[in-house]
């Protein structure tokens, strides 16, 4: 089992949750699936307030999704959001499975494609927003990173937006002629440099259908330049992409985390 497998990231209890209310909606489309999910919440002071999940589905439910919101300046909120989503095998249809893990800044009533990977998509919408938003609006602190891996007579993208201080951690699977192929992408909080960004990541594919991806190590990425990276057969081409907001904002500070409590684990694909 390959890391991206084991887990979900995992956070600590908030217990301080104030200010004013908020819906945030998810959206995973895979095909032609489409999986949803609104959640209400308010506004809570504590940014690191996300544990397990909280809202645990029902048994006949497929999707988690738990969010903690609080104000990022202007119009815009930081969304810190875990997904869950396990298909089991029915009528004939293979399992699929992803998880997704990040914060991304949004405006109320703005809706926001957040990754694309492989051939999944996820949205989130904050206060019923319809119309599709930018991931780079200007009131936004996000960047995008994407990872185009290939090698093997294999290509396969992954985009994803997120802040700088926090990470990202999505994976995908789903069945390819009968066999399991699982993808995904792992990066850390970036580190401000002054030739760019030090971006540790790990880039994976695990299939029997061809060698093992294993793409792991640190990158230092000018914003708009693609760095591409070798690993035993495969090429990973990395391209950095950052917000107005995200250019103009001094690094902060991160704050201590408390010590995380046991991952909850996801069904793996059989």
């Amino acid at each position: 089992m390959i890391p991206l497998l084991a887990a979900l990231l995992a956070f600590p209890v908030s217990t301080t949750t104030a200010g004013p209310p908020h819906s945030v909606a998810v959206e995973l489309v895979y095909g032609r699936k489409t999986f949803k999910k609104v959640i209400r919440l308010n506004e809570d002071a504590d940014r690191y307030g996300l544990g397990t999940f909280t809202r645990p589905p029902e048994p006949a439910q497929e999707l988690k999704f738990d969010a903690v919101i609080w104000p990022a300046g202007g119009r815009a909120l930081s969304v810190k959001y875990r997904i869950g989503l396990f298909v089991p095998r029915r009528n004939g249809q293979d399992p699929i499975q992803m998880n997704d893990s990040g914060t991304v800044e949004i405006s109320s009533g703005s809706r926001v494609t957040v990754a694309e990977c492989g051939d999944w998509k996820v949205a989130l919408t904050i206060d019923g927003g319809a119309a599709a938003t930018a991931w780079d609006a200007p009131a936004t602190s996000n960047y995008r990173l994407t990872a185009d891996a290939s090698g093997h007579r294999w290509r396969q993208t992954c985009r994803h937006v997120g802040t700088p201080d926090d990470g990202i951690n999505i994976t995908v699977g789903h069945f390819v002629n009968g066999r399991q192929d699982v993808f995904g992408m792992i990066v850390d909080p970036l580190k401000r440099l002054p030739e760019g960004f030090n971006v540790r990541h790990l880039v994976t594919d695990d299939t029997p259908l061809r060698p093992p991806l294993n793409a792991r190590g640190s990158a230092i990425l000018a914003p708009g330049r693609k760095t591409s990276v070798d690993a035993k057969g495969y090429t990973v081409g990395l391209l950095l992409e950052t917000s107005a907001g995200m250019d103009a904002a001094a690094p902060a500070a991160s704050a201590p985390r408390q010590a995380p409590k046991e991952p909850e684990t996801v069904p793996l694909l059989r």
